[in-house]
Parts: structure tokens; C-alpha cells; sequence
């Protein structure tokens, strides 16, 4: 069923335009694994790091996409309906993380220093967590994790693309009603998860780092990276024509306020991270900093400081950037960027422990993460309207204001 404002768009991609992009996608993806396979026979250890630091960084904005596609149906959000469907596909794509988590179950021995058994009986904080860190165990939970995150994730899913093909405004709130009774209780558990995968998964690299904030900080990472990819596909779209009616200046500001929300999100995050860990001075909390203020990863660490938080926060506090699409659009990539360099920060420490060492799998390994992610989204949006075209908060999104 289609109401009022939902007439005026096309709401399906053009064939030609799809299959142009997926193919880019597969050709874009195939040279990156290609080349990825011979970067693990060639530098194993370099490509697990390369690996896990790309599998985390698209992961977590897939993430992401839950967090803010259950935000919108707990909170009965209207304004959001006209790019509520790019959030929706961006979601249902976590299952795919359990695909991409095998090569890590392959390094875990390179990877995490509590996964071999020689370290940890010579170590008495190691082997105080080994009933914990046991590398059967910690495969199974990683698998029981992205289970339940898909489980919830389909769920809304399900009900959200349903609503499409209802035939009355009744039917079509039914459906949403029941995508949020699904959606509340995921909220809940993907709070839980993220914290459990971040600190698991992550932090655990080097096992005797230890905060309470980590998962927080990661989501909030996450989050902000995922609208960043929301604009961007939102954008891209007008520029093609399409949705170029239902998604209006109005809604893109909307987005450039949640990129600056979150911005300060993250910097009040990371500063209560930083701030806690400095003044109980504990070191086996100050281990994780210790890290990252070695050679010219002190640079990183200062700079995420300008780069993470005061430039963007400068640049997007004015009104006038966030109804400029050229600006949104710049500020999108260069978030998302940041956001990367955040991940790897996070990550490569732990192998370059005297300073960066840029090595081309990082870009690769990325391509090719992302290239599987990208190629499941994109069939996604060719599978179901682009809006949610039964909702009737379809016709309510067109006339919301900033103020």
C-alpha cells in the first residue's frame, strides 16, 4: 500500500543502475580477496591484524545499523521513515559475521596472546582467566553472539519489509508494532553483546588491558561510522534521482545532527575511559594506554583527540553544513575515515608496538570485508521498496522541520 507522499518517488532501484553497482561491487570484492590470500601465505601474522582490525571496523557498523534501525521503531520515530529502509538493510546483514569470523578462529593463536597455553602458565593474570579465555569456548560464544544479534536483526527485519505489502493504514501499524516488540528487548541484548564482543574481541588482544567503558566507546564508534554510510548511500541515491522527493533537506539535516550527537557521544566516551584508567592508575588498566603511547603511536592518540572530536565538532556545530549536501557529503567520508583510524588504533598496537607501520593489506583486507557487507546490502535494496511504502509515517516524514 502506498500513502499520499509515497507516490511521488520511484521506490525501486532502476535495473541497469543495480546491476552496474553490484557488478563494481564483485569485481571490486574478487581483486581484494585475491589479493588478500596471498597477503596471508605471505605475512600471516600482518594479514590476521590487517583482518580483524577490517572485519571489526564493518562489523561494528553493521552494528550499528541495528542500533539505530531498533531506535526508530521503539521510539515510533516518523521523521526517519524516508531513509528508515537503508538503516533496515544495513542491519540484516550481521549474520554474514559469522561467514567473516572464521579466518579469525584461524589466527587466534597469532592474535591473542591467552590462546597459547605456554604464555598463560607462565603468567598469573593469564592464567587467572584462562577458564574464560579458552579458545573452544571463546569460538563458541563468538558464534552464539552473532546468533542472537541475527536472530533479533531478521525478526525486525521481517516485519519491517512486511509492511510494505499491507493494504490498510491498520495493517501496516500492526506490522510496525510488532517490529518494535522485537526491536526493545534486541536494544537490550545488543547493548549486552557489543560490550561482551568489544572486550572479547578487541580489547582481549592484549589479555591484560581491562575497562568497563570499551563496549560503550566501540558502539559509539560504530554508530557514528554507520550513519556516516546512511548519508552517503542516502546521498548517492539523490544524486542518481532517486528518493531525491522523499528524503529532503529536512531529513538530511536530521542526519548531520546525529553525526554531531554522537561526535560528543564518542568524545565524552573515550574521555571517561581515559579519565577513569589515569586516576585509579591501576596497571593493568593503564596496560591498554601504555600501548599507544609508544613511538609514534602517541601521535595517533593525541591527534583522535583533534581529528575524532574538536575538527568535526567545529566543522558540523553550524546549521548551514548540515542542509549542504556537498559538506554532509564531506563530512560523511572523512567520519568515516576517522572512525577507521579509531579501529586501528584500537588494534595494531599490538603488533607494531614501537610505532604505525602501514602495510597494504590494511587496505585490502578492508575492500574485501567490505566488499561482502556492500554486496549482501546492495541485493537488499533490490529485494523490497527503498522506503517503507505501507507505513504511514511515510506521509508524517515529509513535513518534519528542524527548528
Amino acid at each position: 500500500m502506498e500513502h499520499g507522499n509515497a507516490k511521488r518517488d520511484n521506490y525501486y532501484l532502476p535495473e541497469g543502475l543495480w546491476k552496474k553497482t553490484r557488478n563494481l561491487i564483485a569485481i571490486i570484492g574478487v581483486i581484494a580477496w585475491l589479493l588478500t590470500i596471498i597477503g596471508a601465505f605471505a605475512d600471516s601474522r600482518q594479514f590476521f591484524f590487517s583482518y580483524i582490525t577490517a572485519f571489526w571496523f564493518c562489523t561494528v557498523i553493521v552494528v550499528g545499523g541495528m542500533f539505530w534501525t531498533f531506535i526508530q521503531f521503539v521510539s515510533g520515530a516518523a521523521a526517519s521513515a524516508a531513509f528508515r529502509r537503508i538503516m533496515e538493510n544495513i542491519a540484516v546483514c550481521v549474520p554474514l559475521a559469522a561467514l567473516l569470523f572464521i579466518p579469525l578462529i584461524f589466527g587466534m593463536h597469532d592474535l591473542y596472546t591467552w590462546a597459547n597455553a605456554t604464555v598463560v602458565q607462565n603468567d598469573p593474570v593469564l592464567l587467572e582467566r584462562g577458564a574464560f579465555f579458552n579458545p573452544t569456548i571463546f569460538t563458541i560464544r563468538a558464534f552464539v553472539y552473532i546468533g542472537i544479534l541475527s536472530f533479533f536483526a531478521l525478526k525486525v527485519y521481517r516485519h519491517a519489509t512486511r509492511i510494505d505489502a499491507t493494504t490498510s493504514i491498520i495493517e501496516g501499524l500492526a506490522e510496525s508494532k510488532k517490529a518494535e516488540r522485537w526491536g526493545a528487548p534486541g536494544l537490550v541484548f545488543l547493548f549486552l553483546i557489543a560490550t561482551m564482543i568489544a572486550w572479547e574481541w578487541i580489547m582481549s588482544l592484549d589479555a591484560r588491558a581491562f575497562s568497563t567503558i570499551f563496549g560503550v566507546y566501540c558502539l559509539a564508534n560504530g554508530a557514528l561510522a554507520c550513519i556516516a554510510v546512511i548519508t552517503l548511500v542516502a546521498l548517492w541515491l539523490r544524486r542518481n534521482g532517486i528518493l531525491a522527493n522523499t528524503i529532503n533537506i529536512e531529513h538530511y539535516h536530521d542526519l548531520g545532527k546525529w553525526m554531531f550527537t554522537v561526535i560528543v557521544f564518542w568524545a565524552y566516551a573515550g574521555f571517561a575511559q581515559y579519565m577513569l584508567i589515569w586516576y585509579a592508575n591501576i596497571p593493568e588498566e593503564t596496560q591498554y594506554f601504555y600501548h599507544r603511547y609508544q613511538g609514534t603511536w602517541y601521535a595517533v592518540s593525541v591527534s583522535l583527540v583533534f581529528a575524532h572530536f574538536l575538527f568535526p565538532f567545529l566543522f558540523m556545530i553550524g546549521r548551514t553544513v548540515k542542509r549542504r549536501y556537498a559538506t554532509l557529503a564531506f563530512a560523511s567520508v572523512y567520519l568515516l575515515i576517522i572512525c577507521y583510524v579509531d579501529v586501528y588504533w584500537m588494534v595494531l598496537p599490538m603488533l607494531h608496538k614501537t610505532g604505525v607501520q602501514v602495510h597494504w593489506l590494511d587496505f585490502t583486507t578492508l575492500a574485501a570485508v567490505a566488499s561482502v557487507y556492500a554486496y549482501a546490502f546492495w541485493g537488499r535494496m533490490k529485494s523490497h521498496a527503498l522506503a517503507p511504502v505501507g507505513d504511514i509515517r511515510l506521509v508524517q516524514s515529509p513535513a518534519f522541520g528542524n527548528q
